[in-house]
C-alpha cells in the first residue's frame, strides 16, 4: 500500500496552490523540490549568495517515507538518503523570520504542513546538520551538467 502511494505521488504530483499566495507574500526565495531537497536548497544559497543550513533530524516525512525510515540502521545516512532524493513536488522557501507566524496561521487555515527545516545564515552554500553537527553529504540530489 505505501509503495502504491508513493507511486501514485510520483506520477501524479499535486503542486501547492493552495499555498502560493502566502509564498508570494512573505518568501524572499523559492523553489520547487525536484532535483533533492538538499540540492535544491544550494541552488537558493547560491543564486542569492548566502548560507543555508539544513537540520536533517526535522525533515517533514510523508508516512511512507516514515515507515521506511523506521526500517533503517543508519539514521543520518537514511535522512541524507531522503533529502537527496528527487521529484518530491513540495516547495522549499525562504522567509524572514518575522514572518513566521503569518506563514504558519495561512497554512493552518489551508491544512498545509509548514515544517521549518533550517535557516539561511551568513557565507555560501548548503550546510546540513544532524544530530546538531555539520556533516558532508556523500550526495545532495540530481545535478544537471
Amino acid at each position: 500500500m505505501r509503495l502504491a502511494a508513493l507511486i501514485d505521488h510520483y506520477r501524479t504530483p499535486t503542486p501547492r496552490l493552495d499555498f502560493a499566495p502566502a509564498i508570494r507574500e512573505f518568501a524572499t526565495a523559492s523553489v520547487d523540490v525536484s532535483d533533492g531537497l538538499a540540492a535544491d536548497l544550494a541552488h537558493i544559497a547560491r543564486a542569492s549568495g548566502v548560507g543555508v543550513t539544513l537540520n536533517l533530524n526535522v525533515l517533514p516525512l510523508s508516512a511512507a517515507a516514515q515507515a521506511w525510515f523506521d526500517d533503517r540502521v543508519d539514521a543520518q545516512l537514511s535522512l541524507e538518503d531522503l533529502a537527496s532524493g528527487g521529484d518530491d513536488y513540495e516547495i522549499a522557501f525562504t522567509a524572514h523570520p518575522r514572518h513566521e507566524e503569518a506563514l504558519r496561521r495561512e497554512a493552518d487555515r489551508r491544512l498545509v504542513r509548514l515544517t521549518r527545516i533550517g535557516e539561511v545564515t551568513s557565507g555560501a552554500g548548503l550546510t546540513a546538520i544532524h544530530d546538531g553537527r555539520p556533516i558532508e553529504m556523500a550526495r545532495r540530489g540530481w545535478t544537471h551538467g
